[in-house]
């Protein structure tokens, strides 16, 4: 009697651990599972971000053709002005 007593509690033993051992790998799974959304999640907020450093790129595009148009033109007022002021004899 004792002897399947002691079976008994050492197979209830072996059950709990396979019990955690299927508990673990069941999580492990999920875990698993839930990767690629999270994977494309990140994959979406990178790709706003690049979209958004596009964006800034162009804008500093456009801003550095203005700046250079500008400076031609202040090129031109200078040189004018160096024309005008070459006239007068100090």
């Amino acid at each position: 009697m004792e002897d399947t007593l002691q079976l008994s509690m050492e197979t209830g033993l072996a059950l709990r651990k396979i019990v955690d051992s299927v508990s673990s790998v069941s999580s492990a799974i999920n875990h698993v599972a839930e990767m690629p959304s999270d994977q494309q999640m990140l994959s979406g907020i990178v790709l706003e971000r690049i979209k958004e450093n596009e964006e800034s790129t162009q804008t500093a595009a456009l801003n550095a053709e203005s700046y250079v148009s500008a400076c031609r033109g202040l090129t031109e007022l200078s040189n004018k002005l160096a024309v005008l002021v070459s006239r007068f004899k100090i």
